[in-house]
């Protein structure tokens, strides 16, 4: 006996937002020698930095690492002698990949296995799609 089940209904996509911008990022110049003039940041204290995103109004860097947490970084302001500072944050209980901030300064986590979760002042949130919960 063979039994084939399938329900045929024409797929309906969510609209795009309104504020949904479409422009692309472009770098005007391109410097090869950039490592040379770079700074190492929090070398030794970031096992498997995936991404990061930076809170120009706090001067936090957030990075996820492999082992699950979220870790902010400060950054030294001028004294070339001072080193950065990183802090455990937040911790996932996953693997965080992607970090964005949100319209509301919620930073945004897409993690491996856990889909994607809103975290504001080091607690977890609820965050909207389009529309959807």
């Amino acid at each position: 006996v063979l039994v084939s089940l399938y329900r045929a209904e024409v797929f309906d996509p969510a609209a795009m937002p309104e504020d949904y911008s479409d422009h692309t990022a472009s770098v005007p110049e391109r410097h090869g020698r950039v490592l040379g003039v770079s700074e190492r940041v929090g070398e030794g204290l970031l096992p498997g930095p995936e991404d990061m995103a930076y809170d120009a109004g706090s001067g936090f860097l957030y990075t996820g690492c492999d082992d699950g947490w979220i870790r902010r970084v400060k950054l030294p302001e001028g004294d070339e002698e001072a080193t950065a500072e990183v802090e455990d944050w937040v911790q996932v209980g996953g693997r965080p990949l992607g970090l964005a901030f949100g319209p509301d300064q919620q930073l945004l986590v897409a993690d491996a296995y856990k889909v994607c979760r809103g975290i504001r002042s080091g607690r977890f949130i609820s965050i909207r799609f389009f529309g959807f919960n």
